[in-house]
């Protein structure tokens, strides 16, 4: 084969990918006397060697603690939004199934598009990405309060704010599991606690707003807090590649052009060459080979069961306190005690996960089945006290799947996919928290009462949780086939 030729197809020919590898063609060029590409091999399943150091300290908690202060804004602006949930249907004479659109936009728009971050996170950086997510954030909660119909708030709440907060939940997490890796699930559980610190004051917070300035009001304020996480993102410093990594990538594989003749498309399948490189570069941008990984695709979807059904005890259950005759201000208070609980639960299991030997992902499932079952059996709660300790039950359940959700999917495909499979698995939570309001709102509706779809919603979760473990089972039967 002459050099002119490789040359004519080097253009054709981006990206060669097998199950485990992907091989991009660097330059061609003559080596005594012989053709030669030289080419960058990536392994994109399951490389032996970590692309960055992790420090397991040091600057680390500087930066769980940024993390952290990001996660309460976010947190925070979640249980804004049952408050204010309520206020868009009396102030747009709509349904409750209308208006819960706009926070599923919010939360499940944005996690969907998060497959997209996941690139962008690990080309840009998390810095960069966290920065983008909170100005787009900001501008979306400042133009909902120019809102003059619902559909405006679909689209600047839910579509805009919703893709910027996905920037930065996706930024986040993914520099704080890369800077720890024996301390990752306590780091984790940390950075997330913000979650919980964030609901516990997001509801009085965002009540007493309603009362002084109103909703439009209370919307541009939210927007200019979002825009003070800007500070913290500026601590997440770029972690640098490890020495390996660095040889690897100053000196790229170069092998003779003959050995992959038969791979390098041809002028005449010109086209055909070009629609698979196509499809190739994309399926491994997206990280979308990971989904051939069994165990890893059984946890998407029970991360899509478990968003959906949880969504609605999270957004839901100060509604459903307003439903039951419970004044505000105490409906405002169950989100107090669930924030409350569920930060002092993420902390506590996190520590519990982060003990040598425990299954995290045995842990993850178990939290989840228990939390769908107390979900619905909520419907026999019709007092304040009552609904308080159904409140607290779940809550603590919750905190043993939150500490670990994120930890888990590096133990299912390791820290150097960390950025692509976060990706995935905002997409696959988004896809259930998009449908979980509404869907509870249209259930609402149809039977004037939360009972049923706190029960409905609830089995999803506990489908969830079951899935868990069936993953677990079968991540344990192909580590023991790969001992043999």
């Amino acid at each position: 084969m002459s050099s002119s030729v490789l040359n004519d197809d080097l253009e054709e020919t981006k990206a060669i990918q097998s199950n485990d590898i992907e091989v991009k063609v660097e330059s061609v060029g003559i080596a005594n006397g012989k053709d030669v590409l030289t080419l960058k091999v990536d392994n994109i399943n399951r490389p032996s060697d970590q692309l960055m150091t992790s420090p397991d300290g040091g600057w680390g908690w500087v930066v769980v603690f940024a993390a952290m202060m990001v996660t309460t804004v976010i947190g925070g602006s979640y249980i804004a939004f049952a408050i204010l949930y309520i206020e868009f249907v009396e102030v747009f004479h709509t349904t409750r199934l209308a208006a819960g659109w706009i926070g599923s936009l919010a939360i499940g728009c944005g996690n969907i598009l998060g497959i997209f971050f996941g690139g962008f996170v690990k080309r840009y950086g998390s810095r960069i990405a966290c920065i983008v997510g909170a100005v787009i954030t900001a501008t979306g909660y400042v133009a909902s309060a120019f809102s003059t119909d619902i559909v405006h708030l679909y689209l600047a709440y839910g579509i805009v704010s919703g893709i910027g907060v996905s920037m930065m939940v996706v930024s986040s997490l993914v520099i704080v599991m890369q800077y720890f890796d024996r301390r990752r699930p306590t780091a984790v559980a940390l950075a997330v606690f913000g979650y919980s610190l964030g609901a516990l004051i997001g509801g009085p917070f965002a009540q007493m707003l309603l009362d002084k300035y109103a909703w439009r009001g209370t919307l541009i304020i939210i927007g200019g807090i979002f825009l003070q996480t800007i500070v913290c993102a500026f601590l997440f410093r770029p972690l640098v590649l490890n020495q390996s990594s660095r040889q690897q990538e100053q000196n790229p594989e170069s092998v003779p052009a003959m050995e992959l003749d038969a791979r390098v498309g041809k002028g005449s399948h010109g086209c055909i060459s070009k629609f698979r490189n196509f499809l190739s570069s994309t399926v491994h941008m997206f990280g979308l080979t990971l989904l051939r990984h069994p165990p890893f695709l059984l946890y998407m979807v029970s991360g899509f069961c478990l968003s959906l059904g949880i969504t609605v005890f999270l957004q839901h259950t100060p509604s459903r306190a307003v439903s039951l005759g419970i004044e505000r201000h105490k409906a405002a208070l169950l989100s107090m005690i669930m924030g409350a609980t569920t930060g002092i639960s993420r902390v506590a299991l996190g520590f519990v996960a982060n003990i040598p030997g425990v299954n995290r992902l045995l842990q993850y499932s178990f939290s989840a089945v228990v939390s769908g079952a107390i979900q619905a059996a909520t419907g026999f709660a019709k007092s304040f006290p009552m609904i308080a300790v159904f409140v607290v039950l779940q809550s603590i359940s919750n905190g043993g799947f939150y500490c670990v959700q994120s930890t888990v999917i590096v133990d299912i495909n390791g820290i150097e996919n960390v950025a692509r499979s976060q990706a995935l698995l905002c997409f696959s939570s988004g896809l259930g928290i998009l449908v979980s309001i509404p869907f509870a709102g249209f259930l609402f509706d149809i039977t004037n009462n939360y009972d049923i779809p706190f029960l409905v919603t609830g089995c999803i979760a506990l489908l969830g949780g079951v899935l868990g473990l069936v993953a677990n089972l079968w991540l344990k039967k192909m580590k023991t086939v790969a001992s043999k």
